[in-house]
């Protein structure tokens, strides 16, 4: 069991005042579910196109930087 007291002033006046208390009761243990294993050739496959258009951006912020600073 876990009590608490919140009790919130401002220049001495109360606002706000919480008192809880939490009953906490021990864990279960379960079995942990499966891991998912992705098939192969699935981990990786967009990476191409990934940095194709990492690329196109870069070349549009360079391209509006340019077109600021002229």
């Amino acid at each position: 069991m876990v009590e608490t007291h919140l009790l919130a002033r401002l220049l001495g006046i109360r606002l706000l005042r919480v008192d809880g208390v939490v009953l906490l009761a021990p864990g279960r243990l379960e079995d942990p579910a499966p891991v998912w294993s992705a098939p192969p050739g699935v981990i990786g496959a967009d990476l191409d196109e990934a940095a194709r258009l990492i690329e196109v951006t870069d070349l549009r912020l360079r391209g509006s930087r340019d077109a600021l600073s002229s």
